[in-house]
């Protein structure tokens, strides 16, 4: 009798100290609404090679080839390019492409016998069909007036006529306070409204479907831009980049575990802005208007020298941002990754560069392909509500930076749970229990991790350093225990035996 007791004293002292461990992921039945799929966006760039003054050449690249993604002489997309597109689930296109946009003249694209933008605005929306992808076109702010962009918005809904089309959005402009990158240094929040209220009216009046949005930036522009448009915004256009305080010399200088802290730190503190501009468009709109984040990446000082964009830190900085925009409370429409493939921050290289000679060479994939890339092999169609339960984390000023993050859903037939599990703790694996509500005892689960040998690895020289293992186990109850490896991104998949 005795032995018994102690053998029942133990099992609840093991039961008690499991439930009670620091570190939980609880997974609720209780829907928060579908996924977005359109979260999962890239940009494609076609940029006008004189785009910036001090590079009137080399751009030809973007132009000509759209980075790697068009065969101007086989008039037809790059077959590479494109699958691996498809396996990201790219789901918005985006173009021409962010401040190579302010001088876009769209007309000089179309002619059949041009000699220049062979990845012109025909091509672009050619991809767009090939894709069945969301049509998303920034507006140049300082070339041509409300006429070409009425003929614009006329051609593109011509170029889709008996195309079961997705939506199509216009941008108007880019950034552009900053001016346009060769005569004019800064543009006033008034000059940009009357120019933005022209074109939202030019559009309306010939193709009443197409959705119009308004550039959005630091709270001042935004406030004087959107007292003066008030109600005529579809949406708002937003560019969210994960980047810390550290300067270019202190990046250096720094340990990459200490620069990518300090990176997750401020992230977490920035996620509130996404509700801060959101509620800014409501009150000047009377409306609820929906965000649309139409670039993201996490972002470094310096440019050749510095390597943190193609890091495994920079795939976990991106996760994070995804996860943010999933979020239905954040109220993003879509999101547009910059941008797909080489370039500054291609999600996927293959060493072009800019010539016919390079365009077909052997793709290689970067982190951040990965994450995309799992979203879409290993999550569901139904978000859930979740959350984490953790006393350890990133010390920051405003509380603490949980290590773990988790983003749930399930399939539509209620058989599979799917969990996308962020762990930022660079130095070791973190252990956690989890709670499935109302799910069966008995599962099976897969396991797909996103790692490699640290937070500052790429794939640039071996392009297997970082990379996806998967992992089987069955689960007996719940909760149950997984560990998650440092620095890494874990789709998890249960399903109902």
């Amino acid at each position: 009798m005795k032995l018994k007791i102690s053998v029942f004293a133990l099992f609840i002292i093991f039961s008690f100290s499991l439930c009670f461990a620091e570190e939980a992921i609880i997974i609720f039945d209780q829907e928060k609404g579908p996924v977005n799929k359109n979260i999962f966006g890239v940009n494609l760039t076609g940029y006008d090679p004189g785009s910036y003054k001090r590079m009137k050449t080399g751009y030809a690249g973007h132009s000509n080839f759209g980075s790697g993604i068009w065969d101007p002489d086989a008039k037809a997309p790059a077959r590479e390019a494109m699958s691996l597109i498809r396996k990201a689930g790219a789901t918005v296109l985006r173009f021409p492409g962010g401040c190579g946009a302010h001088h876009y003249n769209w007309k000089d694209t179309i002619d059949k016998k041009r000699n220049s933008f062979l990845y012109g605005l025909n091509e672009f929306l050619f991809t767009c069909k090939e894709l069945n992808a969301v049509t998303v076109i920034t507006l140049s702010e300082f070339e041509g007036d409300e006429n070409d962009v009425r003929n614009l918005a006329r051609y593109v809904k011509s170029y889709f006529k008996g195309y079961s089309a997705q939506p199509i959005f216009f941008e108007v402009g880019n950034e552009t306070w900053h001016g346009d990158h060769r005569f004019i240094r800064s543009v006033s929040p008034a000059w940009y409204a009357q120019k933005y209220l022209r074109y939202y009216n030019a559009v309306k009046s010939a193709e009443p479907d197409i959705q119009v949005g308004v550039v959005l930036g630091e709270d001042k522009w935004n406030n004087r831009v959107l007292s003066l448009i008030k109600e005529k915004c579809d949406f708002g256009s937003l560019h969210f980049y994960a980047k810390c305080w550290l300067d270019n010399k202190e990046i250096r200088a720094a340990a990459p575990e200490e620069a990518f802290r300090e990176t997750f730190i401020v992230l977490a503190a920035k996620q509130k802005r996404l509700n801060q501009v959101s509620g800014q468009l409501e009150r000047s709109a009377g409306r609820k208007i929906p965000l649309a984040v139409t670039e993201f990446n996490s972002l470094f000082p310096g440019h050749k020298s510095i390597p943190f964009r193609h890091t495994l830190g920079s795939a976990l900085l991106n996760a994070e941002l995804i996860s943010f925009f999933l979020n239905p409370q954040n109220n993003v429409s879509f999101s547009t990754y910059w941008q797909y493939c080489n370039s500054y921050m291609g999600m996927v290289a293959n060493g072009f560069d800019g010539t016919a000679k390079t365009l077909l060479n052997k793709y290689y994939k970067r982190p951040n392909f990965y994450v995309f890339n799992l979203y879409k092999e290993h999550f569901g169609q139904i978000l859930l509500k979740s959350e984490v339960s953790s006393s350890d984390g990133f010390a920051s000023k405003k509380g603490l930076v949980h290590y773990l993050s988790v983003t749930a859903s399930k399939d539509k037939k209620n058989k599979k749970i799917y969990l996308m599990v962020i762990n930022k703790r660079m130095d070791k694996p973190v252990t956690a229990n989890i709670y499935l509500k109302n799910f069966p005892n008995k599962n099976k689960c897969d396991a797909w991790v996103l790692n490699g040998p640290g937070i500052e690895a790429t794939n640039e020289m071996d392009h297997d350093n970082v990379k996806v293992t998967r992992k089987r186990l069955r689960i007996d109850g719940s909760p149950f225990t997984f560990t998650f490896e440092p620095h890494s991104v874990t789709a998890i998949e249960i399903r109902k035996e």
